[in-house]
């Protein structure tokens, strides 16, 4: 206990292997590959590569965009540290804190198996204390059907002692802001198509299921920072 873990070094271990720090506000929800989506959780991840020299020729463009040199810093990150090259970070393999942190205590024990959800270990920084638990608990939330981008964090307040607090709230609907860059991406896509906010909800109607479709698909490939349902697909 006491030891400050920091960019790259192993915060504890999983299945035999290391499981590093890398600096990131944004939780893993997902795993890393070739094909996904674009995102924000993309480019913290490129960041890290690049910063730890897993880029060493500077093919990374560090972006929202899981390219083919992202893929290959990747195999190079798996190599140095004796994993299978896969060019693929399953969810779990990373942990992405905010910046270094100091080990408080240690409440699982070498070897044990652990049930997702289980804290493995308190860490301190120069901000109040958090809690790590394992990332395998996203997993838990997505398969109780709740989509980790469906929830919106609070601030961190003092609590009792040395504790802290946080509200969580699960998105209901689409908040108005994020609606209006919706609307706006669907008029900038140029497609034959009616968009308009109805309360928190956005309504698109086209003249034929194709566009809709397209409309989706474009929508899907975008990151708005929430979880989006599309419900009612028919066309006029």
């Amino acid at each position: 206990m006491g030891a400050v873990v920091r960019r790259g070094q192993a915060l504890y271990e999983a299945d035999g292997y290391p499981v590093p720090l890398w600096y990131g506000t944004r939780p893993a929800w997902r795993a890393f590959q070739l094909g996904m989506t674009d995102g924000a959780d993309v480019r913290q991840l490129e960041t890290n590569l690049v910063t730890l020299g897993y880029d060493p020729n500077r093919a990374i463009t560090v972006d929202r965009h899981y390219s083919w040199a992202t893929a290959a810093a990747v195999k190079r990150w798996q190599k140095a540290t004796g994993r299978a090259q896969t060019g693929a970070v399953p969810l779990g393999q990373v942990a992405f804190l905010p910046g270094p942190m100091r080990v408080a205590t240690v409440t699982a024990t070498v070897g044990a198996p652990l049930p997702a959800g289980t804290a493995i270990l308190t860490v301190t920084s120069t901000r109040p204390q958090v809690t790590v638990a394992l990332e395998t608990a996203m997993q838990k939330l997505v398969r109780r059907g709740v989509p980790l981008k469906a929830l919106s964090y609070g601030k961190v307040e003092p609590a009792a002692g040395s504790t802290v607090r946080q509200h969580v709230e699960i998105q209901q609907g689409i908040p108005q802001e994020k609606a209006k860059d919706i609307v706006k991406a669907i008029k900038d896509s140029k497609a034959k198509v009616q968009a308009s906010i109805q309360g928190d909800m956005v309504r698109v109607s086209g003249k034929d299921r194709d566009t809709l479709q397209t409309v989706i698909a474009n929508l899907k490939a975008k990151d708005f920072g929430i979880n989006m349902q599309f419900t009612n697909y028919r066309s006029n």
